[in-house]
């Protein structure tokens, strides 16, 4: 499921929001939870410009993925990050093991 990790809106979802839906949602059996955020009303948040410092909103998912068990995916964390660099930037270390996998 995908949910917003924050609206960035005063009357919008907070970041304590999306963690109560978060386990909500793993209790009612969700496989994963996709975190974005932002919306039209909150402009680049969505779309952000590329002043915006790379990984500005891995804290979305952090929070959340330190809340549940099951897995956590966070959108568009980066515009140059890749493979090792991106689980750096997550907070995840790559490991190898006959085929590259992503743990914590």
């Amino acid at each position: 499921i995908r949910i917003n990790g924050s609206d960035y809106l005063d009357d919008g979802i907070t970041e304590e929001d999306a963690i109560a839906q978060a386990k909500y949602f793993e209790k009612l059996g969700v496989c994963y939870i996709n975190v974005s955020c932002g919306t039209y009303d909150s402009g680049a948040t969505i779309i952000e410009p590329n002043y915006f410092q790379e990984g500005w909103k891995k804290h979305l998912a952090a929070n959340i993925r330190k809340a549940v068990s099951i897995p956590v995916i966070a959108v568009c964390l980066g515009r140059a990050a890749s493979g090792r660099g991106l689980c750096r930037l997550c907070g995840y270390r790559a490991r190898q093991s006959g085929r590259r996998r992503v743990g914590k």
